[in-house]
């Protein structure tokens, strides 16, 4: 039996081809499992470094303000009216928010509900001077807000 020089062997190389399949097979399930089972969505808001500023919060739905991360809810009357008069949670929160704005903003999640009534909330906000990021929210997610522990110079 004479063994011929050219011959390569193959089953080594589709051995470590498998295992890297069922890898990649493996990591590709428990990403989509994982999406499933826990559908919410986080957002990572501000900036780091010296320029960060800490959200305030809020979800509209055009029927109310819900204050993030208490679900304090406000009525759409009451959060609509003017600063001065607005002794509600929402009234403080935009003190707070105007009185340090090299240090807070108000980030406004918009429920398909709200986007008829988002403008009119939008105008009283930019009346009042506060600084304000906005973004769409589907109407079944679930909200979840994180407050990173080490945000320094935060009221």
């Amino acid at each position: 039996m004479q063994r011929d020089a050219f011959r390569v062997e193959l089953f080594p190389f589709m051995a470590v081809l498998m295992c890297f399949l069922g890898g990649l097979l493996t990591i590709g399930l428990t990403v989509v499992a994982l999406s499933v089972l826990f559908p919410q969505e986080i957002w990572s808001l501000g900036m780091p470094g010296k320029a960060h500023r800490l959200p305030a919060v809020i979800e509209w739905d055009g029927f109310g303000v819900t204050i993030h991360p208490q679900r304090v809810v406000i009525p759409a009357a009451v959060a609509l009216e003017k600063d001065g008069d607005n002794s509600s949670e929402f009234g403080q929160l935009l003190r707070e928010v105007r009185a340090h704005p090299d240090k807070r903003f108000l980030f406004v999640l918009v429920r398909p509900t709200g986007f008829s009534t988002f403008p009119q909330l939008l105008q009283m906000l930019q009346q009042d001077e506060v600084d304000v990021g906005y973004e769409a929210a589907v109407p079944e997610q679930k909200i979840s807000i994180v407050i990173s522990e080490g945000a320094t110079g935060v009221p």
